[in-house]
């Protein structure tokens, strides 16, 4: 190249770098001219309300909720809004919405780390934040977020900012804004906070689950003195004032409103949306979400209910409780209470590990029925001690050290024989049961031991509902699920359930089991006839199955119809020993006081017949099958006994239609009463 065409080149990219130059600077006046249009025009956008808009399935509103409880700036104590300057933005009254020392502070501590990071915001800046925008780090929202408290500034006094961030500001547990919170932790109005209860709230937002005091006291309190220690910083506060505030005690109030028992679905929720779709709890409330939960009203509000009238707050020797209720047709979860209140009780206690006891014992006679017991295998029921691993020994023993000698499956469901149980375990393998627990729903680490069939090992009652719900809809699993639908404010969906159900065990082999369960409901005229629920048969009006448990310091009741499973825990959080005369009749009732309120507009189902299903009548006393007298007993085809009178059980005409064969005239009369008892009569609708 010459020096002529040389020349030429480096002419013309001078020119294109002025032309360049000149757009860029177009540009910059351009976005200048916007954004102060923006800033001195129009009026300020309404903001969003924080909090999550939650809902029933039915699209109804939950209870309760994160709605703000909004107080003008005179009714809040001039000690928390000068705490709350002293740690959040010193120079508010001094800056024009963006602090350009913190600014530089925070851009350097942003270059070194390489990445945004949060830092540098006023109190302007976080309104605008909280009211407007997403709580994403980009440098696009840090953008947005400054023009956007340039107009806040422009639009509104600062007193008028100052207002709206200290009653939209999150303060942990469920409180927006500073009266929610005055009231919640101190029992009080925000007008009357003393000077160490003003530090300690003014602490709060910088990360509420880390310094709110009900769960986190110590933390609480260093994150006060750091408060203290900033006010005498800004010469708001002398040092023997600080030192006073800083020695006085956590005197926290909890409130006593009616019990909270949503509290639990909704942290679930939280934990749910953090967990699978990444957004932080801190981010939440200012999302603009809709949260659509897979609750019923009629379910939880029975459950209200059952827990006010079995088991009320303050009553019952510290007992406490867990609920599920889940749908079997899609395992949504109707109703989810992890205890009594949980404003004072948050601990959730549906994922809480505890030994099921003998509600355990319908996924042991699952594999047992699958291995090829019957209903009427029998097991001598005496004391029996059990090798296992080439030595090891186990000695279970019955409830009350009562025998019953020779017993068939069907009366030791009943009666809930610890012998037969191990034993049946041990005839299936203790491995088959465990992966029979796994396939089921239960997630838990079982050890393969015999002591297992006796529910000695931890489940949490979210597990145990799920193989239950799971058995209820005839061994088709679907994992409970909580959360229906996530969508924003301007309609995105961000997350939609959709349930699937896949086969986890046989139907013919659940049928033949859910029957054996529906005599643990059993009133029996002796009492080896009576089902260790026959105390609540009589509250129940619908076909149900199910089984109790009790151990050391745990009373669980769970079961199912066709509709519904409902799994309910009661004990104590420390784990102390129980008196199962009063915590196991409080988790029956609690179970059928649910049950039976959340289908009170449902229509009592019986539980299909599937193929492959075989009946028989047969005498429980004997075990031995008869000719139409005595119970009608469900078999997997080809393991039913042969019938007595010439006929093949389960042979006839109703039995080839999928239909039980038909009982003699007493019987029939009786199955009549029992028709009326459950249902009404039909003609004259009483």
């Amino acid at each position: 190249m010459d020096r002529k065409e040389g020349k030429r080149v480096r002419r013309f990219f001078g020119i294109a770098r002025g032309i360049a130059r000149l757009i860029g600077l177009v540009g910059l006046g351009l976005a200048g001219v916007v954004v102060f249009l923006y800033v001195n025009t129009g009026p300020l956008p309404p903001p969003e309300r924080p909090g999550i808009d939650w809902r029933f399935r039915d699209g109804t509103p939950l209870p309760g909720g994160d709605a703000p409880v909004e107080v003008p700036l005179a009714a809040i104590s001039p000690a928390l809004i000068e705490a709350t300057l002293a740690v959040e933005d010193r120079r508010f009254y001094r800056h024009f919405g963006l602090d350009p020392i913190r600014i530089a502070g925070a851009l350097v501590h942003n270059l070194r780390a390489g990445r945004l990071m949060e830092g540098g915001s006023t109190i302007t800046q976080q309104l605008a934040r909280n009211a407007y925008l997403s709580h994403e780090r980009t440098w696009s929202r840090k953008l947005r977020e400054a023009v956007l408290a340039l107009k806040l500034e422009r639009t509104l006094t600062k007193e008028a900012i100052l207002e709206r961030y200290l009653n939209t500001i999150y303060y942990g547990n469920g409180a927006y804004g500073v009266e929610a919170a005055a009231r919640l932790y101190f029992g009080k109005s925000a007008a009357d906070l003393t000077l160490p209860e003003a530090a300690l709230l003014a602490g709060i937002p910088k990360g509420p689950a880390l310094y709110e005091p009900f769960a986190h006291p110590e933390a609480a309190l260093a994150r006060r003195r750091e408060v203290l220690r900033a006010m005498v910083d800004a010469g708001t506060l002398s040092p023997e004032e600080a030192d006073r505030a800083a020695e006085a005690p956590l005197a926290l109030v909890r409130r006593k409103p009616a019990p909270d028992l949503y509290g639990y679905a909704r942290e679930a929720a939280v934990r749910f949306l953090e967990a699978e779709l990444g957004l932080p709890r801190a981010v939440q409330p200012y999302a603009g979400l809709t949260v659509t939960l897979t609750l019923d009203p009629k379910a939880m509000q029975a459950a209200e209910a059952a827990l006010a009238r079995r088991l009320p707050a303050g009553d019952a020797d510290g007992l406490t409780a867990a609920i599920v209720a889940a749908d079997p047709a899609d395992g949504g979860i109707r109703a989810l209470v992890g205890g009594r209140d949980f404003r004072t009780e948050p601990f959730d206690r549906t994922a809480a590990r505890r030994p099921p006891g003998s509600a355990f014992k319908p996924i042991v006679y699952l594999a047992a029925l699958e291995a090829g017991m019957t209903p009427l295998s029998v097991v001598d029921s005496k004391p029996t001690v059990f090798v296992y691993d080439g030595g090891r020994t186990y000695a279970p023993k019955n409830y009350g050290d009562r025998y019953y000698g020779p017993i068939t499956m069907l009366r030791a469901v009943k009666r809930s024989d610890n012998i037969y149980a191990v034993s049946a375990l041990m005839a299936a393998g203790a491995e088959a049961v465990v992966r029979r627990a796994h396939d089921l729903g239960i997630r838990s680490p079982l050890p393969a031991v015999p002591a297992l069939a006796l529910g000695a090992q931890g489940v949490t009652p979210l597990e145990l509902a799920e193989a239950y719900t799971t058995l209820a809809a005839g061994g088709l699993h679907a994992p409970l699920h909580l959360v229906e639908r996530v969508e924003t404010k301007d309609g995105r969906v961000l997350y939609e359930a959709r349930p699937k159900r896949e086969p986890a065990a046989d139907p013919a082999t659940v049928f033949v089991l859910t029957r054996l369960l529906e005599g643990v409901f059993d009133v029996g005229e002796t009492p080896e006839a009576m089902g260790t629920a026959a105390l609540i048969a009589a509250d129940i009006h619908r076909p149900v199955a199910g089984k109790s448990g009790t151990t050391a310091t745990d009373a669980w009741m769970a079961g199912y119809t066709p509709d519904l499973a409902v799994v309910v825990w009661v004990g104590r959080d420390d784990a102390r020993p129980i008196d199962d005369r009063i915590a196991g009749p409080v988790a029956k009732h609690l179970f059928a006081d649910v049950l039976e309120g959340a289908l009170r507009d449902v229509p009592p189902h019986l539980f299909p017949i599937p193929d492959g299903v075989a009946a028989a009548y047969v005498d429980e006393a004997s075990g031995r099958a008869t000719c139409g007298r005595g119970t009608l007993v469900y078999f997997v085809r080809g393991t039913e006994p042969p019938a007595p009178c010439g006929l093949a059980a389960g042979s006839g005409p109703a039995e080839r239609e999928g239909r039980p064969p038909a009982p003699p005239a007493e019987r029939r009369a009786s199955l009549i009463d029992r028709f009326r008892q459950l249902f009404g009569d039909p003609i004259s609708g009483r």
